[in-house]
């Protein structure tokens, strides 16, 4: 049994050296991939502009609320709305 002791011994060593290297090998690969990833949003993020139609959408409801507060007096046309909010 001692010898087989010992065989199984070596065998569970070599294994666990082996997942050792694994893992520090994957966690190598996660650093170098997080700080990439990171990079990488670093600059897109610079490039980032507000949508169009965003925008667009916020001027067309200015404009409506100011065609809505229109008020015809004699022979004014006034509006009771700021020119921008």
């Amino acid at each position: 049994w001692s010898d087989m002791s010992k065989v199984i011994h070596k065998v569970n060593e070599r294994k666990i050296k082996d997942y050792k290297e694994d893992i520090d090998t994957l966690l190598v690969f996660a650093g170098l991939f997080s700080a990439v990833f990171t990079m990488f949003l670093i600059e897109s993020y610079q490039g980032l502009q507000q949508d169009p139609m965003e925008v667009m959408v916020a001027l067309m409801q200015q404009v409506a609320i100011q065609a809505y507060s229109y008020s015809l007096n004699a022979r004014f046309l006034n509006s009771t709305a700021s020119p921008f909010s």
